[in-house]
């Protein structure tokens, strides 16, 4: 009897964790609008920079299932070296054992991953753009958001009262990369200077492998979005950082912005 009361009680887990992720999955995605605003009201500088940022569509945070499923993946198909370079970050855990739970118990999955680093969250986007691009019907890709699209997402959804996941509990992972050059109103005037970004080498300094977040999370609430401090290192992850994706479609041509081929 107990066996059977085991079997069912594994049967509804697992039904349920299905379920959660189909509303996940249906549910992922956003429509932003196309706005034009000024993009350092969100910042300590005394001076505009009024740009229009294009539509998009924004994830909510990736999940811890989805991402397992980015790692089921790779460890059936690669080497195990491979398989755990991509592996969530140990720090986020204080003993093995708290880390393999949240590797491996399901209640875990519907909450957003955590310990992802840049380079890992780029690995995710590029494995489901191959995914969803197995018909030739797909025409788009995945890939980490800017800053200004972070920013057009949050005025949109607070403006118009849109329940959302962003600047709660955890900070976001962006593609931008961390530069401290000096801001003025005639730089950088057909780009906005927290959208560059550099595709680092694994040889470069330090200073060139940060990769910006942005939000406040539990540890610290930022006053202004736009915080030059606020970064990880592209090979790390963090217990406060998770990432959400944009769907870009690829007639918008962004060859500059693309890491990879599809």
């Amino acid at each position: 009897m107990k066996l059977k009361m085991v079997r069912f009680n594994l049967f509804i887990t697992l039904i349920l964790s299905v379920c959660l992720s189909y509303i996940a999955a249906a549910q992922n995605f956003i429509k932003i609008p196309q706005q034009s605003f000024n993009l350092l009201g969100y910042s300590y500088y005394d001076f505009e920079f009024f740009a229009t940022v294009p539509e998009i569509e924004m994830s909510n945070f990736i999940t811890l299932g989805e991402y397992k499923e980015f790692l089921n993946d790779i460890n059936r198909d690669s080497t195990e070296l491979f398989y755990i370079k991509y592996l969530p970050d140990s720090i986020i855990s204080f003993c093995d054992k708290t880390y393999s739970d949240y590797l491996q118990d399901v209640k875990y999955e519907q909450y957003p991953v955590v310990g992802v680093s840049w380079e890992s969250a780029l690995a995710f986007c590029r494995w489901k753009t191959l995914n969803d691009n197995k018909s030739e019907d797909e025409q788009s890709y995945y890939r980490l958001p800017l800053t200004s699209e972070w920013l057009s997402a949050y005025q949109y959804l607070d403006k118009n009262h849109i329940a959302n996941d962003m600047n709660k509990t955890y900070s976001d992972l962006l593609y931008c990369t961390v530069d401290e050059t000096i801001i003025s109103p005639k730089i950088y005037e057909d780009v906005f200077h927290f959208d560059r970004i550099y595709y680092h080498k694994s040889d470069d300094s330090g200073h060139l492998r940060r990769k910006r977040i942005i939000g406040s999370n539990y540890r610290f609430t930022q006053h202004t979005f736009l915080n030059g401090g606020n970064y990880l290192m592209s090979d790390e992850g963090a217990v406060y950082t998770a990432f959400r994706i944009v769907k870009v479609p690829v007639k918008r041509n962004e060859k500059y912005m693309k890491y990879f081929d599809l």
